[in-house]
This record gives C-alpha cells, sequence and structure tokens, in this order.
C-alpha cells in the first residue's frame, strides 16, 4: 500500500501516511509535512500516543528543514501542550528524545523567551544508558 502513495495524503493507515511523510522529509519538507498531519490526525483519532507524538515531533522536523515560514510552529506548540497535559508520560526514551529536540528547535525559532526553554533546551534528554 505504501507504494501506491504518489500523489498526497489520501485514506490510508496512519503508519502509511507517517512512512510516506518521513520518506520526504529531506527532499520535500512541505510535501512531507502534509503527509504527516494527515499522520498525527489519525494517530490522535485512534489513541495511538506514540504515533501522535512521533509525528508531531516530524512535523516540527519538517519545519526545520524546509527552512521557510516558522509561523505555524506557534500552533503546533499550542497543540503539544494540549498532547503534553492529556499524556503526560512518553511512551519510550527514544521518542521523549525527538520530542525534546523539536520541542526545543521550536521554542528557539519562535518562543527563545518562553520560560520552558532555557539555554540547555527545552528538556533534558533522557540518558538512554540509565534505562
Amino acid at each position: 500500500m505504501v507504494g501506491r502513495i504518489t500523489g498526497g495524503p489520501i485514506a490510508v493507515g496512519a503508519l502509511a501516511a507517517v512512512l510516506g511523510g518521513i520518506c520526504r522529509l529531506a527532499f520535500d519538507p512541505a510535501r512531507a509535512r502534509s503527509y504527516l498531519e494527515a499522520a498525527f490526525l489519525l494517530f490522535e483519532r485512534e489513541g495511538d500516543v506514540s504515533g501522535t507524538y512521533e509525528s508531531w515531533a516530524s512535523i516540527i522536523d519538517s519545519f526545520v528543514y524546509e527552512w521557510s515560514d516558522f509561523h505555524p510552529l506557534d500552533q503546533w506548540l499550542q497543540i503539544f501542550r494540549r498532547l503534553q497535559h492529556s499524556h503526560p508520560e512518553f511512551p519510550s526514551a527514544a521518542i521523549e528524545a525527538h520530542v525534546s529536540a523539536s520541542v526545543f528547535n521550536a521554542l528557539m525559532w519562535r518562543r527563545p523567551g518562553d520560560p520552558i526553554c532555557p539555554m540547555g533546551g527545552a528538556r533534558k534528554a533522557p540518558d538512554a544508558r540509565k534505562r
């Protein structure tokens, strides 16, 4: 099914949509974002916390890779606060590290003075060796 996704995000599963987005991230971040946004909505609707956090972080990555208009990050930071309120614990250390790096990027480009954005990072990345 993934090989048949060519024109844009269509009615496919969340995993296929996120893979379609990640595969396009390096060479067409804007188009990748449309897949990732579709995946985000599907994962959220399915209650898949891992998929929701990973697709959210990849959406933020798409803005950084595109290096164009960072204004939409404001909306995605609000969505992150809602996600964090609903799911305060990250499903894994790897997801926490990816999300933390993406939060840091979003804050640095849109809200560098935000109190949760100290110079060391939005949240200290977990030390995987301790787990």
